[in-house]
């Protein structure tokens, strides 16, 4: 046999072999990829519906709802535990109450809501920190609740 014959030959096993490992290795990063569950990168958070309905207007002072993120670009969602239908969600700044008492009112950062298990939610995952306001008007509950931002330093 010459010495090209057994060069081609040994390339040969070293790429099949390297071909073999390599599918493994795609195969298992498939299955961790697939038993990896996303939702550990979303902050979930769920406002109770005692919450809502303690917080009506008239119903005396209620505290604020407080958000902390771990960080900046992590996926905040705020969910309501109210029923969906005929609902209707609105998140404004902190210069709400004094936007509506001059008439200049530029409008909600967000309007309308996301279904997150079947109860209206808003994502706050670009704002940045601070106050925000949210309206919410909806079959079980109504108001405006104050709702604080804040990431973990």
């Amino acid at each position: 046999m010459s010495n090209c014959r057994v060069l081609r030959n040994w390339f040969r096993k070293v790429v099949k072999g390297c071909a073999l490992k390599m599918r493994a290795l795609f195969i298992t990063l498939l299955l961790f990829l697939s038993f990896y569950s996303c939702e550990s990168l979303v902050d979930m958070h769920s406002i109770s519906k005692e919450y809502l309905s303690d917080c009506k207007p008239g119903k005396g002072e209620c505290p604020p709802i407080v958000i902390t993120r771990s960080t900046k670009t992590q996926k905040v969602i705020v969910g309501f535990q109210i029923t969906p239908s005929r609902t209707s969600l609105a998140l404004f700044d902190s210069g709400y109450i004094f936007q509506i008492a001059s008439f200049n009112n530029p409008g909600p950062l967000r309007k309308g809501f996301l279904l997150e298990g079947n109860i209206p939610a808003l994502e706050l995952t670009s704002l940045p920190d601070g106050k925000y306001y949210v309206y919410l008007m909806g079959s079980d509950t109504e108001g405006i609740y104050e709702l604080n931002l804040s990431t973990d330093k």
